[in-house]
């Protein structure tokens, strides 16, 4: 694109709001119709929406400038800190947990998937991962390896909430191993997703968005 684009992006104050905002318009006011974007982020997540890269509402970016100026630097180092120290107690428990292993050396977005040394065939981390929504959280499945990860914020760091994840994270592996052919809700979706080349599911996502703006 020959034209620069304006974006702007926050991290939200680590836990003041969940997750990040941005915003990305072109630099005229000519309205494209059924504009599309899709991004492979990471190499194991597919990811489209039916506008252009970033989440639109520009009261996502008044709000993340309204919360930094009301916690300020010192706000939001102590916001960091707990961040912090929460995410390394849930990487170290989840490395405790038989049939699961963590990926990489994260420190508050920490992914998992199912530890193929285990002994038997690796855990199904996407059911893992439909049994803890039962349970009350919510968590993003990955792909190439199958995965699974949290993104810790500072609603994370309260008393006792980490330690509330990782039984609760537990039991959902043991239900999985107890009854492995068992596969419920997005578990079969993103099994499915993982085994199509990355173009594919584009296409499929792209035609899935059509179909929604159909009028």
């Amino acid at each position: 694109m020959s034209t620069p684009w304006c974006t702007l992006a926050a991290e939200r104050v680590k836990g003041a709001l969940p997750g990040s905002a941005s915003a990305t318009r072109p630099p005229t006011t000519v309205c494209v119709a059924m504009p599309s974007y899709s991004r492979l982020l990471r190499s194991s997540l597919v990811n489209r929406s039916s506008t252009f890269a970033g989440s639109r509402p520009g009261a996502l970016s008044a709000t993340a400038w309204a919360a930094m100026v009301s916690i300020g630097r010192s706000g939001y180092l102590e916001a960091a800190r707990r961040i912090l120290q929460t995410g390394a107690r849930i990487r170290d428990g989840i490395a405790r947990i038989h049939g699961l292993r963590g990926l990489g050396d994260p420190l508050w977005v920490i992914a998992f998937a199912g530890d193929e040394a285990a002994g038997a065939a690796p855990v199904d981390v996407y059911q893992v991962m439909e049994y803890m929504g039962s349970r009350g959280w919510s968590l993003n499945g990955l792909q190439r390896p199958a995965a699974a990860h949290i993104a810790v914020t500072l609603r994370h760091t309260l008393p006792g909430v980490a330690d509330r994840f990782l039984a609760d994270l537990a039991d959902s592996v043991a239900q999985v191993r107890a009854s492995p052919e068992v596969r419920t809700g997005m578990a079969p979706v993103y099994g499915m997703a993982g085994s199509l080349p990355d173009e594919a599911v584009r296409d499929l996502l792209g035609v899935y968005l059509d179909l929604l703006f159909e009028v």
